[in-house]
């Protein structure tokens, strides 16, 4: 069965269950051959990644206690990516069956509007001058690409698995992008196109499912064995972006 939703932090924040706490890694990676040369005494390269799961109700928060919780995070992110609910946004709920969205009430805020609230707070933390893209690449990923099937083409890349054999396969990635820009712009979601095409200097745009099927209502029983689906291409596009991972050839 899947687990729950995020939960906000304004119902957990000061008690002894708060898990506002963020996942830290150390990924390292093979020395590449220039770097022989440039640090011949440091055997391996190494990033620290930091996840910091956050709801969309945090996002949306007025509260500047709540929102400076993380913040203070994205701040200081030298890549980022925005798991956008699909069900959320204007235009992909007019593709969905009325029964299924019964379970997927309207959020009271727009999921482009919580993206361009942290674009805006990034904008001035990091003091970026009017008109001035940022300079972080950033992965606009939409979660339960599941529920598009029967909406999209049947052979599009958004219902196919991914493969990153001997390294990052960057051509299916920007044709993923490519087709999830169109597909936006057939639907009438350009506010996230006009964001990434404004406000960003490197951007794309992604679709994942993480169980490959929707569960059932309340009890989250899951019909078939877990599928995810592209789940790790965002991340392997911020490592590319960043040149801790090749591209394929």
């Amino acid at each position: 069965m899947a687990i729950d939703e995020t939960f906000a932090s304004v119902t957990t924040v000061g008690k002894e269950n708060d898990l506002r706490i963020p996942l830290i890694y150390r990924l390292e990676f093979p020395p590449r051959t220039i770097d022989y040369v440039l640090r011949p005494f440091r055997p391996r390269r190494a990033i620290d990644l930091v996840i910091f799961d956050a709801a969309g109700e945090d996002m949306r928060d007025p509260n500047p206690d709540t929102l400076n919780v993380f913040y203070r995070y994205i701040a200081a992110a030298s890549g980022i990516a925005f798991l956008i609910d699909p069900v959320q946004c204007d235009g992909i709920r007019d593709q969905l069956d009325p029964e299924l969205l019964k379970r997927f009430p309207r959020a009271p805020i727009d999921q482009a509007e919580i993206v361009a609230r942290v674009i805006n707070l990034f904008e001035r933390r990091r003091g970026l001058r009017p008109g001035q893209s940022l300079p972080v690449p950033i992965a606009f990923t939409f979660a339960k690409s599941d529920l598009f099937r029967g909406f999209v083409d049947p052979s599009s890349r958004i219902l196919r698995q991914s493969r990153h054999e001997g390294g990052f396969d960057e051509s299916d990635c920007m044709r993923l992008s490519g087709e999830m820009a169109s597909y936006l712009k057939q639907w009438g979601s350009t506010r996230l196109l006009h964001l990434a095409q404004e406000k960003v200097r490197t951007s794309a745009f992604f679709a994942l499912s993480a169980l490959g099927q929707t569960p059932e209502d309340r009890t989250l029983r899951l019909h078939r064995a877990v599928e995810p689906r592209r789940v790790a291409d965002p991340l392997l596009w911020l490592l590319r972006q960043r040149g801790y991972i090749p591209a394929l050839r």
